[in-house]
């Protein structure tokens, strides 16, 4: 798994709706840092970071830098939330 990966999962979940905007600044910085594609390991391990809501947005864009592997043929398990 790739330096960049590891870093982001070592964090855990992402902040839910009271994260400090500085948290959440820096889980989005440490994503947009994350080289695409990622493997099917790394998307099994980002898995385990969404976080109780959506983390004002953030949960998207972990979801959509790794869609080749939550959507894809190489399909992960992905916790499900249904929508409020």
């Amino acid at each position: 798994m790739r330096p960049e990966v590891q870093l982001f999962v070592a964090d855990g979940p992402l902040p839910d709706w009271d994260g400090s905007e500085e948290e959440i600044d820096r889980r989005c910085q440490q994503l947009e840092e994350i080289p695409r594609p990622v493997t099917a390991e790394e998307a099994a391990a980002l898995a385990a970071c969404f976080g109780p809501d959506d983390c004002y947005g953030v949960a998207w864009t972990l979801l959509r830098n790794s869609r080749g592997y939550f959507l894809g043929a190489a399909m992960v398990d992905v916790p499900f939330m249904s929508p409020i």
